[in-house]
């Protein structure tokens, strides 16, 4: 990505500093923390860090050198303003995919806090880098590495050879923040060794270098996955690495299995990149640039002046950029004779971009970037559309589409949300471009501040703005700067300082029931009359009744845009049919504005009394996927289950918390954590894909590194059934629990002399589930999950719960439809649900 445009987004997406000037009062707003900050920046979505030690005083800050403008003393905290962790730090940055923010003092790592179970824990640093799933800390005082996994619990100790070290690409964290180039995405880090030769091909001050040679390490297992045979080796990418073997007296490369053999030596090609998508770049002996597949076969013949090489193989998701030299402009300190003229093709070799851009890089979403570790950035999928930025020869930028389709030209700034492209342009106009139907909105202002949330935060005669995308206004501040929209808090500014202030105008749709009154409803007739108010003090974007699986939409709606009256209401006094049901059937009203969705519900029954409801309308899945068992058998596919369920259930409404490869210390830790959550929410699904076992009336779930020899160890080491229903803290919640596991003594545990006669399977003793909560089993009492993938992404029982998961059925209903589906295709495995729910619950409403 070009840098200036990775500056300027990343300034929107990812860290939005905020600086600061003076104001003239506040009128919709109630000060939470009073301003005594002078710089602030976003670290997540609801975490924060401030300093007081930065120049508050524009003269002053415009006097000072770049380097002068440093704050060296952030403190962490939330959204509201409560500080997380009681000292100071020169530099935090989170992993955000597992909620631990790293935090250093003084050019080393001092301190891990994760913010989901809000735990600090003092470390002491050099470095830190990443290695399948984990983090790896260097200590160079001892020339020691440490192992934690993702949550910062540390594992164990990684032991190399006196003479071998982690490659200088370990350095991902000193201090200064993340840098993407710094991990490897297979896991394993590179390792080199120091020999005694020195490399004659380089002289350096008139000396060679020392020689090194470089493998490829596991550190997990501690063994080597491809030895130190090799003087170079490519970004661990591909089925195919780019090596150069140790033997070689020029820089000419071969590609090699990760067995180690030589698959590939095109001997052709003066160079020669990584395979991205199975086309690898090569440069002939006349300096052209085309393309070769696996074997070796010329798939794009040559004919470019340049390959914008990446990381991960030139062609990503079916498109590479390219270009040709524009030999009127020579250039200087580069290795291309002249300025090139970067165009887009397919892996067909056409054309979709002509070649005349200064630049062209593929965009992510950046409202995504949370859920990344770091800056990740990779082709978005707009509509089935990914998206290209470009820049111009004159500095300006644009945005098209992979089918040719240009956007946005001779932008300022480009931005983007999860439906919309923006742009800045130079006449101080922001053009917002709706991916949906390509329609238009166009905002004036003096100064764009904030892209985000779909909210746009400008200054306009002095006066602070809050539009939505569509032009609608939010409100309207005497503040001059606001800042970071989170739900209903804000950084303003007062006196030249910052701090946080609350704003009813910034939330979530209200509903207000007139009828049904109670949360329980009993009707003698199948009808019921609905009378409720919705307010939302932005766009409401959708607004439905549900009664049991028939959704009706109402559009009838009153608008008030008077300051401190809603911007968009809707009354709706409706009489609704009701199927006849012996159970209690769900009555909500959703509704979704830019900032959020809220359901809110009650319970009705036609011929019984009415089940105990929940208003609570937040629902929580916790999906975990245990695959790299040690001395077990690997399991395949728990991650692509883990990630797949996440995926779905998050279509579905609900929160999601992901974790990985638990372990036998950090699974009681994560359960301990999901439950100090979960109260916070009504309707709560657990959900987990990997090795089990059941011992009398109690599953359980195995984390990755048990060391079992008896029925005790199980007892000990694993995660019961009983564990995870304790995840209920309220009478009125409903709790969900799906396991993916074998219920049996299975093969993996075998060799640990466990006795088949300890294990129960007689179905009748398991244990009922506590009242609201239901056990589906992927498999029966005393059986194994079928065995391997078979040509599928998914275990054999969750990939038929994905193709009926997001269907509008209750969960009892949805377990016979997954068996019928399963016994239709004769699969080996049969699910058992056993439930004891009190209210309505299906995962799609």
């Amino acid at each position: 990505m070009n840098k200036k445009l990775f500056t300027l987004l990343a300034l929107i997406g990812f860290s939005c500093i905020i600086a600061v000037v003076p104001c003239f009062g506040q009128s919709d707003f109630k000060m939470v923390v009073n301003p005594v900050y002078t710089v602030a920046e976003k670290i997540t979505d609801e975490i924060y860090r401030a300093s007081t030690d930065y120049p508050a005083d524009p003269k002053v800050r415009n006097s000072l050198s770049p380097n002068k403008l440093v704050a060296y003393h952030w403190v962490i905290l939330d959204y509201k303003g409560n500080q997380l962790v009681n000292e100071s730090f020169n530099s935090c940055a989170a992993l955000r995919k597992s909620g631990l923010i790293v935090c250093s003092k003084n050019k080393r790592i001092v301190g891990l806090y994760n913010y989901l179970t809000k735990q600090y824990s003092t470390v002491n640093f050099d470095q830190m880098g990443m290695a399948d799933g984990k983090l790896v800390f260097y200590t160079a005082a001892t020339n020691t590495y440490s192992l934690y996994d993702r949550s910062g619990n540390y594992l164990k100790a990684i032991k190399f050879n006196p003479g071998y070290t982690i490659k200088e690409s370990l350095s991902g964290y000193a201090g200064d923040g993340f840098r993407s180039d710094d991990y490897l995405n297979n896991g394993d880090f590179y390792v080199v060794e120091r020999q005694d030769g020195v490399d004659t091909r380089y002289v350096v001050n008139g000396a060679n270098p020392p020689k090194y040679l470089y493998g490829i390490f596991d550190v997990q297992n501690e063994n080597w996955v491809l030895p130190p045979n090799y003087q170079e080796i490519s970004d661990i990418n591909s089925k195919l690495l780019r090596v150069i073997p140790k033997d070689a007296t020029d820089d000419h490369s071969v590609y090699i299995d990760w067995s180690g053999n030589v698959k590939l030596n095109p001997g052709n090609y003066q160079t020669l990149h990584d395979f991205g998508d199975g086309l690898a770049a090569v440069q002939d002996q006349n300096d052209k640039w085309g393309f070769i597949n696996m074997t070796g076969t010329v798939q794009i013949p040559a004919q470019f002046d340049a390959v914008s090489e990446s990381e991960s193989g030139d062609f990503k998701n079916g498109f590479c950029v390219v270009g040709y030299y524009n030999r009127s402009k020579p250039k200087t300190q580069s290795i291309y004779k002249y300025e090139v003229k970067w165009g887009l093709i397919k892996s067909d070799g056409s054309k979709v971009l002509d070649y005349k851009y200064k630049s062209i890089s593929p965009i992510d979403n950046l409202d995504n970037v949370k859920d990344d570790d770091i800056e990740d950035y990779t082709f978005s999928n707009f509509l089935n559309a990914y998206l290209f930025t470009f820049e111009n020869f004159d500095g300006t930028y644009g945005v098209a589409t992979s089918d040719g389709n240009v956007l946005i030209d001779q932008a300022k700034t480009v931005y983007f949300t999860h439906e919309s492209v923006l742009a800045e342009m130079s006449d101080k106009k922001l053009t917002v471009i709706k991916l949906q139907d390509r329609s238009q909105v166009n905002f004036t202002f003096d100064e764009l501040l904030q892209v985000e949330k779909g909210l746009i935060v400008y200054n306009k005669n002095g006066v602070t703005n809050i539009d939505n995308l569509k032009g609608g206004s939010v409100f309207k501040s005497r503040f001059s700067r606001v800042f970071t929209p989170y739900l209903n808090y804000l950084w303003v500014q007062e006196n030249g300082l910052l701090g946080i202030a609350y704003s009813e105008n910034l939330t979530t749709p209200q509903v207000s029931w007139q009828t049904p009154v109670e949360e329980n409803t009993k009707l003698n007739e199948n009808q019921v009359s609905v009378k409720a108010t919705v307010k939302s003090y932005t766009h409401l974007a959708k607004v439905s009744v549900m009664v049991g699986d028939q959704t009706y939409p109402i559009t009838d709606r009153t608008k008030s845009l008077t300051r401190g009256n809603p911007v968009d209401e809707i009354t709706i006094d409706r009489v609704f049919p009701v199927p006849n049901s012996s159970q209690a059937i769900p009555l909500r009203i959703s509704a979704e504005n830019e900032l959020g969705n809220i359901v809110s519900q009650k319970s009705i029954s036609v011929n019984g009394p009415a089940n105990q409801g929940t208003s609570n309308g937040r629902r929580l899945a916790i999906i975990i996927g245990n695959e790299k068992y040690r001395s077990q058998a690997t399991l395949e596919g728990c991650l692509n289950d883990m990630n797949d369920m996440a995926a779905a259930l998050k279509t579905c409404g609900f929160e999601i918390l992901k974790d990985s490869d638990l372990t036998v210390v950090n699974f009681p830790q994560k359960m301990s954590a999901y439950k100090s959550l979960s109260s916070n929410y009504g309707e709560i699904v657990f959900y987990f894909s990997g090795h089990g076992a059941s011992i009398g009336s109690l599953q359980y779930l195995v984390p990755v590194d048990v060391s079992l020899k008896g029925v005790e160890d199980i007892k000990s080491q694993c995660i019961s059934t009983d564990n995870v229903m304790a995840l209920k803290t309220r009478a009125d919640q409903s709790l969900v629990i799906v396991t993916d596991a074998c219920r049996d003594l299975n093969t993996a545990w075998q060799d640990q002399a466990l006795r088949q006669e300890d294990i129960v399977k007689d179905l009748l003793h398991a244990k009922d589930p506590a009242q609201n909560v239901c056990i589906w089993y992927g498999t029966l009492n005393g059986t194994t999950a079928a065995a391997g993938l078979s040509g599928r992404k998914n275990s054999l029982f969750t990939s038929y719960l994905l193709k009926s998961i997001t269907q509008p059925y209750d969960i009892e209903r949805l377990a016979k439809i997954v068996n019928q589906n399963m016994v239709a295709q004769n699969e080996p495995q049969y699910s058992y649900f056993k439930g004891n729910l009190l209210n309505f619950f299906q995962f799609k409403y």
